[in-house]
């Protein structure tokens, strides 16, 4: 877990220009959340409300002063379901999102959205 938050969701930020939460590593801005909300039906529902809070104007970033004590999965077979549950709820938010880079959203630049677009695609491609 040290290498998706401390390498890929630091660095994503700085190289792509936008950020997104997963899991439980993370806090939002209390007018914000209320402002995108979480859609309950999605497996990833955190990497979703991501998208849609970045698309509005908002920012996010890595804090690498905040500690969680996130439990990992005990056995192969947890660690199986759970990547495969991760893996399911991206393909959601990519359905969902693959339009993203193409539509009216005031927070995106012309670089985050073709790293969206490639991020969203060749993620799709490769797993």
């Amino acid at each position: 877990f040290d290498v998706i938050y401390g390498v890929a969701h630091a660095g994503g930020r700085g190289v792509r220009g936008f950020g997104f939460f997963g899991g439980s590593n993370g806090y939002w801005d209390f007018p914000t959340l209320l402002e995108t909300g979480m859609d309950e039906g999605m497996l990833t529902e955190d990497v979703d409300s991501s998208f849609r809070a970045q698309a509005a104007g908002h920012t996010m970033t890595y804090d690498p002063t905040i500690v969680s004590y996130e439990e990992s999965p005990p056995d192969f077979q947890a660690l199986f379901k759970q990547r495969l549950r991760w893996a399911q709820g991206w393909y959601e938010v990519t359905l969902r999102q693959f339009t993203l880079p193409f539509r009216p959203a005031p927070g995106l630049t012309l670089w985050s959205r073709i790293c969206i677009f490639m991020l969203l695609q060749f993620r799709e491609a490769y797993v």
